[in-house]
């Protein structure tokens, strides 16, 4: 099968909440030889993981990808990952450089503690 069709499939499944679907794509993403080297195929894994409350998992693999490439999208959902373990300072510098990149992009509002 075309790793890039899987790729957008399986987002395409997430963003449906279709998580049984997408992780069948994923699945058969990461049996692929490249997996590592296809950058689609890990945001689709790291998405499907994000979902499924797999933030280790999820942030591994965005760091990858921003390590490759610094996209909005991808700076976003580490930063995600980052609130999620409480790191907030960590997340409101990514979210800034993700609005950076991005104007559309902010970051969430905090309840004050």
């Amino acid at each position: 099968d075309d790793p890039d069709a899987l790729s957008l499939e399986a987002v395409a499944r997430l963003d449906l909440d279709d998580l049984e679907g997408a992780r069948d794509l994923v699945l058969e993403l990461r049996e692929l030889e490249d997996f590592d080297e296809d950058p689609r195929a890990r945001w689709a894994a790291a998405r499907l993981a994000l979902r499924e409350w797999q933030v280790e998992e999820a942030e591994r693999l965005l760091r990858g990808l921003a390590r490759e490439q610094r996209e909005a999208s991808v700076l976003e959902e580490l930063a995600l990952c980052a609130d999620l373990r409480g790191a907030l300072e960590e997340a409101d510098a990514l979210y800034a450089e993700a609005a950076r990149l991005d104007p559309s992009v902010g970051a969430p509002p905090r309840l004050e503690e």
